[in-house]
């Protein structure tokens, strides 16, 4: 990604989205965050009025804490946006989640689902939005639903078992747990999948274990509100 979005900058220098995506790269796989965040600024200098770059550089400022910044990057994403679309209107919502401020996600994410009720993203944190909530019931309606639209996806699975552990349907996270472990034999499952479905079933060793391999293959979610989420479940827990 980063040497073809160097090709791109080498070609056409006023390219915003190459800046963005050697931004993204450079924050999420490289953990050079101060470096990404340039990259960023360069990006937003070239296309101010871009969609696209605002919602990457919201994802890089939850990354490393800046939630505040990260709203205010969202919601100027959103009011860009001249023609509102569920893949947009989701990305801001998952901002919004992450940040804490779960009123706001739920009702966009109710919005992205009036427009595709078949979305599953929209699904999937709707479930988390509703679980961080206290409605565990319906955010677990919601998540497997989203399990059933993109059954490949092996994060929407750890959201499910997690769910499922907390509801304490033991049996029925397991199963989930061995899904995800099937998956991980024919292709790549980021060790937060894993570290997800311990915390929910209180198996604190194996939860660190996955997220120490998480920090060994500086996994793309391995963000810092993912670390407090799993980490505060694991000391609930403990």
């Amino acid at each position: 990604a980063k040497e073809s979005a160097l090709r791109a900058i080498a070609a056409d220098p006023g390219n915003a989205a190459a800046h963005a995506v050697l931004a993204f790269a450079t924050s999420a796989y490289d953990w050079n965050w101060p470096l990404g965040d340039q990259l960023f600024q360069k990006a937003l200098s070239l296309a101010p009025q871009s969609v696209e770059v605002r919602c990457w550089y919201a994802s890089h400022l939850i990354c490393v804490g800046r939630f505040s910044e990260a709203i205010t990057q969202a919601r100027k994403a959103q009011t860009l946006e001249h023609d509102p679309s569920a893949v947009v209107l989701s990305h801001i919502a998952k901002i919004f989640y992450v940040a804490g401020d779960l009123d706001h996600a739920f009702d966009l994410l109710q919005l992205t689902l009036q427009m595709n009720p078949q979305f599953y993203f929209s699904r999937w944190h709707l479930g988390l939005v509703l679980l961080g909530r206290g409605d565990a019931d319906l955010g677990l309606e919601h998540l497997q639903q989203a399990a059933r639209l993109a059954p490949e996806s092996s994060s929407v699975l750890a959201s499910l078992g997690y769910a499922l552990a907390v509801l304490e349907q033991s049996a029925e996270s397991h199963d989930c747990l061995r899904k995800l472990k099937a998956m991980s034999s024919a292709r790549y499952v980021p060790a937060t999948d894993f570290a997800t479905i311990y915390a929910g079933l209180g198996d604190i060793d194996a939860a660190f274990t996955a997220l120490e391999g998480a920090f060994a293959e500086k996994c793309l979610y391995l963000s810092r509100s993912e670390e407090r989420r799993v980490g505060k479940e694991c000391r609930s827990r403990w």
